[in-house]
């Protein structure tokens, strides 16, 4: 009985600890780019998919809106060329982080609209 309590509890643990990696909305379109072009729902959807299978493999997952655009974009060239990442690959992840980094030199991250755990 002890042994089952103990395993509830570390599962109760592990799972909240889990990365909230948010899913695109409407509401950023606004402001996702992709070569200085509007970026798409699918291009942002296919950057979050691409974020959370390539970069899970080797790291964990930081929540976009910990770094600055301007850090993500450093961040994803050099993984991207150390994880052989397609340029149009790195261009959608890119896309995507930007998309719910925090504000340049801010402390407070932009508001994410919706968020939910991979």
């Amino acid at each position: 009985m002890r042994a089952c309590a103990a395993i509830a509890v570390a599962l109760v643990v592990v799972a909240g600890c889990a990365t909230v990696i948010p899913h695109p909305t409407q509401d950023v379109l606004g402001r996702a780019r992709i070569a200085d072009a509007p970026a798409s729902m699918e291009e942002l959807t296919s950057g979050r998919e691409l974020y959370v299978a390539k970069c899970s493999g080797c790291h964990q997952l930081y929540v976009p809106s910990e770094f600055s655009a301007t850090k993500w974009r450093e961040s994803v060239a050099e993984m991207g060329e150390r994880a052989k990442i397609t340029l149009p690959d790195q261009e959608r992840i890119r896309a995507y982080l930007e998309t719910f980094a925090k504000a340049e030199g801010g402390l407070t991250p932009r508001p994410v609209p919706s968020a939910e755990t991979r």
